[in-house]
């Protein structure tokens, strides 16, 4: 005979730790989701203007590159100084025609062996200056993707956050197609909490930021001292990321300024997407952590803090999901079973099984309360789509599991990089509404 209570039982113990473990491993959330309600922080004019090299990958883009092109040549911020690159891997892709158009510059790869990331495109335009010896006309260097538009003061607020002592530095990213469908709408509800929540807690607490994508400036020097662009795996924002956490760098946001990008619209390619972002966020950090410098963002407890908070991450939250799904799995198996060995136990087994379900469920829906609340200007979604993601965002999250699993069995998707269709349109009202 089975017995259901002792199996339950440890089951529920094991969620119970989990939980209790998980709350007091992920005190730094609950703080970054309290602070997602400060007002945002308001950084002085710049009294200084630094040049900025503007780099833009754009392999095949001509479709989206021209809406990026027109969106720098509308920057309140002066037009010497900042230089457009566009980097491209064939004299007859039609981007650089648009490139030439619009009065840009366009670079074409040399060495198309490493073209599997667009890290490896942006080290080969780095190396180049400095082989013509023009990178030093550069204070920093600033990586917007092909399918990126900005606000007409993008520029200025990052140049804002320069002279205010920050070396690495973006402002809030948004989607142009936000409210397209169901799986957009997530997304930017994921990328929402990313920046809303983790970004602007961590520049709160640690002077530091969680980059997610590109938007971002970089000073030139802290590339100088490394000897090249060294971040060109498949999530080489997570590598930078790790660089500036280890190394002590001042990272700034400024949440009142924004820069859009495209989503993938179908399922298929959003979840190769994120086999790529799941495996890429696995693998290993250790080049990226060496202590060659350290810049002095904060003093060595606060820097040292900030290092284990960012290694924590979301492991406490993940362990908390897997054991929730174990239980749920091993309920489920004894309701099935009781039809056989104890039928009288299947509704108390089938209710105690759906515990563990709606528990991570829960949670889900509230952080994504929490997130539409504190994004509600960012977001103009009807209240219709607002309920419609509190009830569907946790279904939608779980893809990362799957995610997982998928490139669990088939490594190869691990590095698989996978080219996102963009057709430049803008569902975006509030992008709309700025052009």
């Amino acid at each position: 005979m089975v017995n259901y209570d002792l199996i339950i039982q440890w089951c529920d113990i094991a969620i119970l730790i989990a939980y209790v473990v998980m709350l007091f491993t992920f005190w730094y959330y609950i703080v970054y989701f309290l602070l997602c309600f400060k007002k945002p922080k308001k950084y002085l004019k710049g009294t200084k203007n630094y040049k900025f090299c503007v780099i833009i990958p754009a392999r095949n883009e001509c479709n989206v590159i021209e809406n990026n092109l027109i969106s720098l040549k509308k920057q309140t911020y002066p037009k010497d100084k900042y230089d457009v690159y566009v980097i491209v891997e064939s004299k007859d892709d039609p981007t650089c025609k648009i490139t030439k158009k619009l009065g840009y510059n366009f670079y074409i790869r040399k060495d198309l062996v490493n073209k599997g990331t667009k890290g490896f495109a942006i080290r080969e335009f780095i190396e180049d200056l400095k082989v013509k010896g023009i990178n030093a006309n550069y204070d920093a260097y600033m990586i917007f993707d092909a399918d990126n538009r900005m606000d007409s003061n993008y520029l200025e607020r990052m140049n804002n956050l320069k002279n205010a002592g920050y070396q690495v530095g973006f402002g809030y990213r948004n989607f142009s197609n936000a409210n397209k469908n169901y799986v957009t709408i997530n997304s930017a509800v994921l990328f929402a909490t990313l920046n809303g929540i983790f970004s602007k807690g961590r520049s709160i607490v640690f002077d530091k930021i969680m980059l997610n994508g590109t938007g971002y400036y970089i000073d030139r020097q802290i590339i100088d001292d490394i000897g090249s662009w060294i971040f060109v795996g498949m999530t080489e924002d997570v590598q930078l990321t790790t660089y500036c956490t280890y190394h002590n760098v001042k990272m700034g946001y400024d949440e009142t300024v924004q820069y859009y990008d495209e989503q993938p619209e179908d399922f298929k390619t959003m979840h190769k997407q994120h086999v790529r972002w799941v495996w890429g966020f696995l693998a290993s950090r250790k080049p990226f952590k060496k202590k060659d410098y350290d810049y002095k963002a904060k003093k060595k407890v606060m820097k040292n803090i900030a290092i284990v908070e960012y290694n924590c991450s979301l492991w406490p939250l993940v362990v908390y999901i897997v054991l929730t799904l174990v239980s749920f799995l091993i309920a489920f198996a004894l309701f099935l079973s009781s039809f056989y060995f104890d039928i009288s136990k299947a509704g108390w087994l089938f209710l105690h099984s759906l515990i563990p379900f709606f528990s991570v469920y829960v949670l889900f829906m509230i952080s994504c309360i929490v997130v539409l609340i504190a994004n509600r200007k960012q977001f103009k979604f009807s209240f219709k789509n607002n309920l419609f993601i509190v009830f569907t965002f946790g279904f939608w999250f779980f893809d990362f599991v799957s995610g997982f699993f998928d490139g669990l069995v088939h490594k190869k998707k691990r590095n698989l990089w996978t080219v996102v269709p963009h057709n430049g349109d803008v569902t975006n009202q509030e992008l709309t509404n700025k052009k």
